[in-house]
């Protein structure tokens, strides 16, 4: 890898860590009602945030619309040495698919609490779930539904599960859902339920 894309990464990724909003911001104004550090301090960090969904989030800030195609990550350490100059990156499974990436979008506009955002990512969601569900981001997807949203959050789970039920013909030989319906319960609970009550 280049120098200067080395370099482009990390001025990128400080900026994530650094990255203020403007208080008039949806965002902010829901922080500084509350007793939260960052009302004191007037800004946010999103150092637990990937960088892509936080430039998606700012992007909805000022023009109520993000782009869900994929973005290319930033290589790991190790993974420079294996990628070279090529222009090859890390793969993250946030940035497999616009299905995933709307995914991720309405988790972070539910942890962050933009109800503007998760009503544009459940409708770009639903969108692309038709022509996505089969490809390998839809067990992914089912995790990040699942394990990044409440549980009474029904919003993307109904979804989800009746996409499920209907493909599963074509989703139960496959080694990485397979892994999903032993290890995300919710899921199966609710894939169950609706193949009992069809």
């Amino acid at each position: 890898m280049s120098k200067k894309r080395r370099e482009r990464w990390a001025q990128e990724e400080e900026l994530a860590e650094e990255v203020t909003i403007n208080l008039q911001a949806e965002l902010a104004q829901a922080v500084s009602r509350g007793n939260f550090q960052q009302a004191k301090l007037g800004h946010v960090k999103f150092d637990d945030d990937e960088l892509p969904s936080v430039r998606r989030m700012i992007n909805y800030l000022y023009k109520l619309d993000y782009s869900d195609e994929c973005e290319p990550q930033s290589p790991s350490s190790g993974d420079e040495e294996a990628a070279g100059d090529q222009g090859t990156s890390s793969t993250n499974p946030a940035e497999s698919s616009a299905l995933a990436v709307n995914a991720s979008m309405y988790a972070f506009a539910d942890k962050y609490q933009i109800p503007g955002l998760k009503v544009l990512s459940k409708q770009k969601f639903c969108r692309t779930v038709p022509v996505e569900w089969n490809n390998e981001s839809f067990s992914h997807v089912v995790r990040v539904v699942y394990e990044d949203t409440m549980q009474k959050d029904r919003g993307l789970r109904d979804l989800v599960a009746r996409v499920a039920k209907d493909n599963i013909q074509a989703l139960r030989g496959r080694g990485e859902f397979k892994s999903v319906l032993s290890e995300v319960h919710d899921f199966t609970l609710d894939l169950l339920n609706l193949s009992v009550d069809d």
